[in-house]
């Protein structure tokens, strides 16, 4: 289903290393949504503390930078930082200060976050050819990539192409294709597919204490299964289930259930019926309904509970606790059935998956769809999201331990390089004792605009390190 989500997610939903498992990190940035462009006033892009002065330097989207001094309301915007005719395109913290880069190619160091383009004790950062392409703040100092294939790491904001403290930090043959702040690091994708991630802003392609990130691989360009979004997963053994999901507008469903034995490379149709349908029919089970295990087999949750002892054969056998929709997850959890519906920020529990209690709401949890929902290390985690009315974006992450009492993280960046296209409401599969990660269908592809993304249905995997817990 076409609900907007954050294309953001690829460098938000993933936390501090030492938070989040990497399993995590690696299962969200995949699942932004297509998107359509609304005309907003300008908003902010980016928030600096100036160090040296307490300060904090705010650049909005329409170019502009303000300085607001210390002890300033969290909202103040203060006086302009620049008041020049060019745009700000790009301002990091280093050295205390900030290191601006503007529209014409300049470069400037401020040591008070004021006077972005010169004069005052701002001093230019870089003079020669090249063109700066990015900046990105780490380690209190700022790398700098530049149009020629160098970057280079400064710790004091100053002699951004060399000179001074600064060193050079990439000096392979390849081209940097991606640079980007994550939190307490720099992740650099390079054009042979290797992702990177520096937490001292050296060597960015390896060595010293830069890590390299798995990369994901396309295995299945199509799969048996048709095109489609928001589709219900489960992995059972050796087994992975995929069900239903959502086609095209207007609401054009599949109910369907589909198996593969061998990790997503072959799938066999199980039961259901292989073409979309405008009106679901009576003798199957609602589309996007979770699929769960239970006692002699599985069990798909909606307004109705189904079962089916060989995965074939479904009939209805009890009440279900919500219709099921793509904002409606299930886990079988802490020894119970837990339901989540993030569209109205309810939680539903059971001990049998039979028979559901009323539901509580999640305090402080703001509706949403879209979002990524997923059981891993003992946890469940919510992720991101957007509101349904398209009017905003979320890249906060909830998690809970018991499935009942939930907690909020602060908003965080990506870790996972070289991923495939960004896309909606993607299903997910965790293969631990293999450290493997299957992705499948989706919609999206190359272009984010909801009217000119499609339904996929390819299949991805991630081999994830060795060394997660």
């Amino acid at each position: 289903m076409v609900q907007s989500v954050s294309f953001a997610i690829s460098r938000a939903c993933v936390g501090v290393l030492k938070r989040l498992p990497v399993l995590l990190l690696a299962v969200l940035p995949v699942l932004a949504a297509p998107g359509v462009a609304r005309a907003q006033s300008p908003e902010v892009v980016r928030k600096i503390d100036v160090l040296s002065n307490g300060g904090r330097v705010t650049v909005l989207s329409d170019g502009t930078a303000w300085f607001a001094a210390s002890g300033a309301p969290p909202d103040s915007l203060g006086v302009r930082a620049y008041a020049g005719s060019q745009a700000v395109v790009q301002a990091a913290g280093a050295g205390g200060g900030v290191v601006t880069l503007f529209s014409g190619g300049g470069a400037y160091f401020s040591p008070d976050g004021m006077n972005l383009g010169g004069g005052g004790l701002s001093i230019a950062a870089y003079t020669g050819r090249q063109r700066v392409v990015r900046l990105a703040a780490v380690n209190g100092g700022v790398v700098t990539q530049f149009d020629g294939g160098a970057a280079y790491f400064s710790p004091d904001g100053r002699n951004l192409g060399g000179g001074g403290s600064t060193v050079r930090a990439y000096a392979g043959t390849q081209s940097i294709v991606e640079l980007d702040e994550v939190p307490g690091a720099v992740r650099t994708r390079f054009s042979g597919g290797g992702v990177y991630i520096s937490p001292d802003g050296r060597n960015l392609g390896g060595g010293g204490a830069t890590l390299r990130t798995p990369a994901w691989h396309r295995f299945r360009e199509s799969a048996e299964f048709g095109p489609r979004d928001s589709a219900k997963g489960l992995r059972q053994g050796s087994e992975m289930y995929l069900s239903s999901g959502f086609y095209r507008s207007p609401a054009t469903s599949y109910s369907d259930l589909w198996r593969s034995r061998d990790d997503g490379a072959t799938w066999e149709l199980m039961a259901g019926y292989v073409q979309p349908m405008d009106v679901p029919p009576a003798d199957f089970y609602e589309p996007y309904s979770p699929i769960r295990p239970a006692a002699g087999g599985l069990i798909a949750v909606g307004s109705q509970v189904w079962s089916s002892g060989d995965g074939k054969t479904w009939a209805p056998i009890s009440p279900g606790p919500v219709r099921a929709s793509e904002d409606v997850f299930a886990f079988v959890f802490d020894g119970r059935y837990v339901l989540i519906n993030t569209y109205y920020g309810r939680v539903h529990t059971s001990p049998d998956g039979l028979v559901w209690d009323a539901g509580t709401t999640i305090p402080g949890f703001e509706r949403r769809c879209g979002a990524a929902v997923i059981a891993a290390f003992g946890k469940l985690w919510i992720q991101g999201g957007g509101r349904c009315d398209y009017s905003g974006f979320f890249d906060d992450i909830w998690y809970t331990r018991d499935g009942l009492e939930w907690k909020p993280l602060a908003a965080v960046g990506s870790t996972v390089g070289a991923p495939p296209s960004p896309r909606h409401a993607a299903t997910c599969y965790l293969r631990a004792q293999q450290k493997r990660l299957v992705m499948v269908a989706g919609k999206g592809g190359p272009d984010g605009n909801n009217d000119r993304a499609r339904v996929l249905n390819d299949v991805w995997s991630l081999e994830l390190p060795a060394t997660l817990p």
